[in-house]
């Protein structure tokens, strides 16, 4: 099949963090191949991707679950690099949406094509910005001096973790720590503390800012979410293997992505290395036990 390839489109027709996770790997594959040309093929905001500097073919999905792991059409090998694709073979329920989940993708659409095999070290793979290509101009001006949290209240858009007023525990913690800094993502219309910046206040009107909210995620100490967009996009090396982080997240028991949350909610890097970010999972759907734990956490 190789023999007949002239270019490699990537595709996934799902949202903006099945795009990211997957970064490093596309970038792989442009440096082992660079005799291809290449492009970009989702329903998101180009921004998403700008740093790997290839083109963006814009569509509209006919089928969002497109379970093949690759097709061939006019010289073009078609890449699937969502999670279900190759008919789920690596979408289980021990650990669904991991680094191994989409390193295996790779390896396996690699070795058919071109029989070529990934190298093994999967660390290597794990999401990589550069920032230099967005708009972080004005987040390096930030004084971040004292303890600084990261709070992503965007409503989730898949079932990875439990779905509640996030609010609620924003206007409850900011009152009880007003010497911790919160960087919020998702504006509250009329909510304003002296302790609590809301990002898009700091960047502007840039449009999508889900890089530069990575960016500002590796220059605090904790990182709240619930696998949102912004949340997904907290997810890179600089972040999972820093030990003097800290990534709080509220998965249940899933039986699309796991039983065992404590497996996938750290994108699987405490399965390879003893040297990540500390992971730290509430998978109680209760209001007040979400809050003290929280408040012991903060406490430390």
């Amino acid at each position: 099949m190789s023999k007949n390839i002239t270019g490699i489109t990537f595709y996934n027709n799902f949202n903006n963090g099945d795009l990211h996770v997957v970064r490093t790997l596309i970038r792989h594959v442009i440096k082992t191949f660079p005799e291809f040309k290449y492009k970009l093929r989702h329903p998101n905001n180009e921004k998403v991707l700008k740093d790997l500097g290839i083109p963006l073919y814009w569509h509209q999905y006919k089928e969002k679950f497109d379970l093949r792991g690759y097709y061939l059409e006019y010289g073009i090998l078609n890449f699937n690099v969502q999670a279900l694709c190759h008919n789920r073979q690596f979408f289980d329920r021990g650990g669904s949406f991991t680094i191994h989940t989409f390193y295996n993708i790779f390896a396996k659409t690699l070795l058919e094509v071109f029989k070529y095999k990934m190298p093994e070290n999967i660390l290597d793979f794990l999401p990589y910005i550069d920032y230099e290509l967005y708009d972080i101009q004005k987040l390096k001006l930030l004084n971040m001096s004292g303890r600084n949290v990261l709070l992503c209240n965007n409503n989730p858009l898949s079932e990875q973790s439990t779905k509640f007023d996030m609010n609620n525990l924003l206007s409850n913690i900011v009152n009880l720590f007003p010497d911790i800094n919160f960087y919020v993502t998702n504006k509250l219309d009329g909510f304003e503390k002296q302790n609590v910046f809301y990002i898009s206040d700091i960047t502007g009107n840039i449009g999508n800012d889900l890089n530069e909210i990575s960016y500002l995620s590796t220059k605090c100490d904790i990182i709240i979410g619930r696998y949102s967009g912004p949340h997904t996009f907290c997810y890179v090396k600089e972040n999972l293997l820093n030990t003097k982080k800290t990534f709080v997240t509220f998965c249940p028991p899933s039986m699309l992505y796991g039983l065992i949350p404590e497996k996938w909610c750290d994108f699987g890097v405490r399965s390879i290395t003893s040297q990540t970010s500390n992971f730290l999972n509430i998978p109680e759907n209760d209001d007040s036990i979400r809050l003290s734990k929280i408040i012991k956490i903060l406490e430390k």
